[in-house]
């Protein structure tokens, strides 16, 4: 039964990671939600998958009012919001929050933006910041340790009592 489930385990892993492959291969890319502002379309913690463009023609083609866009920021982070306004003239787009009373972002140049989304999966976003934290990799690290630690203190403990009557039949056949 744990070689079956071993399998289906690493069968749905493979396929996961093949999909995931696929799609980066595609020109897509994936980023995880940090914040509420585009929540209930967009929960927290959301995994999206965007799709991106090679040319400027693709994303005016591709992209419109009321579509959620990745753009990245000054600062680095990237952001999803939904377009408000398109500057084709200028290669600018104006994206927005859809928590209510939520201002207008600063126009963004077209180079910024990521893609358009295209997938939303909830919860698995977590995960993914979740390894991107350092403090995961030294709890991962200590967890790891602590196994290895256990096991070899049980090894050990087992190996200094007696053997009893049904231990010695197990060990005859």
């Amino acid at each position: 039964m744990k070689k079956y489930l071993t399998f289906i385990a690493s069968s749905l892993l493979l396929t996961v990671i093949i999909i995931h492959v696929a799609l980066l291969i595609g020109g897509y890319r994936f980023h995880a939600i940090k914040t509420d502002s585009m929540d209930p379309d967009i929960p927290k913690y959301s995994f999206v998958y965007v799709q991106t463009f090679d040319n400027k023609t693709d994303f005016y083609n591709n992209v419109g009012r009321g579509m959620d866009v990745v753009y990245k920021t000054e600062s680095g982070d990237y952001v999803a919001h939904r377009v408000v306004n398109i500057d084709e003239f200028n290669d600018t787009i104006q994206t927005q929050s859809i928590r209510e009373g939520a201002a207008l972002d600063p126009k963004i140049s077209r180079t910024d933006v990521v893609g358009k989304v295209t997938t939303v999966i909830p919860v698995v976003g977590f995960f993914v910041i979740m390894i991107q934290q350092w403090y995961f990799w030294v709890i991962l690290a200590i967890v790891i340790a602590a196994i290895f630690v256990v096991r070899a203190l049980i090894k050990e403990i087992n190996k200094d009592k007696p053997i009893t009557k049904k231990k010695k039949a197990k060990h005859k056949k």
